[in-house]
C-alpha cells in the first residue's frame, strides 16, 4: 500500500479495475466497443444438424477473434483498455500473446486515459494505427489502502491530466477536502 513517505509527484492516471501483471513501456489500444466476437445487426436462425457443423462454427469464431488478437500482437499492443465485456475466448488470446487487458466501464475514465496517454478510442476491433495508441512508461496494479487501482504512469510532460489520491479517516473529511480542491481548481 502507499504511505504519505512513499508519494511521488508524476503524470499518472488512477482506475479502479484490477488486472494482474505489470508492463513497462507500455503500447496501449483503447477500444470503445467489448473484446469479443462481432454479431450480426439482424437476428438470423442458424440450424446445425451434426456436431462436426457446430466445432465449425465454432472454429470460424475462434479463428476471427485469434486473427484479431494476432494483428494486436504484431502492432506490438502490450495494453488493451475496453468499455466492454470481454469475451472468454478474447481474454485466453490476449493472455497467450501477453497483452494485458483492463476493463475500464467509464466513459469519463476511459476519456482522461486517452487524454493523458495519447490515445485515441477506437470503435472497431484490431490493431491501431501509430497514431491511435496511447503510451505510457508502465502500467501496473497497485493497492492504495485496501483498493487494488491500475496505475497508468505516463512520461509525456505535455500531458493536462492529473489524478490526486486521497485518504481520510472519515468520510466527511473526504468530502470536505474535495470540495476545497474543487474550489481551487474551478476557480
Amino acid at each position: 500500500s502507499l504511505r504519505p513517505s512513499s508519494s511521488r509527484e508524476s503524470r499518472l492516471h488512477v482506475t479502479l479495475r484490477a488486472p494482474s501483471s505489470t508492463w513497462q513501456n507500455a503500447k496501449i489500444a483503447v477500444f470503445g466497443c467489448g473484446i469479443e466476437p462481432g454479431s450480426t445487426d439482424t437476428k438470423a436462425r442458424v440450424e446445425l444438424t451434426s456436431a462436426d457443423e457446430l466445432k465449425e462454427y465454432n472454429l470460424t469464431e475462434e479463428t476471427a477473434m485469434a486473427k484479431v488478437v494476432e494483428e494486436l500482437a504484431a502492432a506490438k499492443v502490450n495494453v488493451a483498455v475496453t468499455s466492454g465485456n470481454i469475451n472468454d475466448m478474447a481474454q485466453h488470446y490476449l493472455e497467450m500473446n501477453n497483452i494485458m487487458v483492463v476493463k475500464i466501464p467509464s466513459k469519463f475514465d476511459i476519456r482522461r486515459l486517452c487524454k493523458a496517454s495519447g490515445a485515441i478510442t477506437l470503435v472497431r476491433l484490431g490493431a491501431p494505427t501509430p497514431e491511435e495508441a496511447g503510451h505510457a512508461r508502465s502500467v501496473d496494479v497497485r493497492e492504495i489502502g485496501d483498493t487494488k487501482v491500475v496505475i497508468f504512469d505516463v512520461a509525456d510532460d505535455q500531458t493536462s491530466v492529473e489524478t490526486l489520491v486521497l485518504r481520510g479517516a472519515t468520510r466527511n473529511m473526504m468530502d470536505a477536502v474535495e470540495r476545497a480542491i474543487d474550489d481551487a481548481v474551478n476557480v
